[in-house]
């Protein structure tokens, strides 16, 4: 479980507790050295490695989002090339259901990249 370090609570006529408290506060104002990714590491939890993993997820369907708008538009460009006459509507209306479909998933994994990755940054700097 994660450690919730809370300042005791002074009272006027208790002069330990303003001694500990003056000490908590000397101990937070102390700078925290720096540590490599895998001294940090070591204390991720499973919700840590979860929320890694679901991070990682999100960037790879975020990633995979561009090239796949490259080959819808090179499709909608190959299908707008018809003779005379024959319309291009039903292809326009595919291929913005398909526009809009990766968009939304890019959205989302745009969207749980950063969250995931922001909680699962915050619970490892914390511990």
């Amino acid at each position: 479980m994660r450690n919730k370090n809370k300042m005791p609570t002074p009272s006027i006529h208790d002069e330990k507790t303003i001694l500990e408290m003056n000490e908590y506060r000397a101990t937070e104002a102390k700078v925290a050295k720096p540590v490599s990714i895998s001294q940090l590491l070591k204390f991720a939890e499973r919700e840590d490695w979860i929320l890694m993993t679901l991070g990682a997820l999100g960037g790879m369907i975020s990633g995979v989002t561009l090239p796949l708008f490259s080959i819808l538009l090179g499709g909608l460009y190959d299908d707008f090339i018809v003779p005379a006459g024959v319309s291009v509507l039903p292809a326009g209306e595919k291929y913005a259901k398909l526009f809009a479909l990766v968009a939304i998933a890019a959205f989302v994994g745009g969207f749980a990249q950063m969250a995931c990755f922001t909680i699962a940054s915050l619970l490892l700097v914390n511990e």
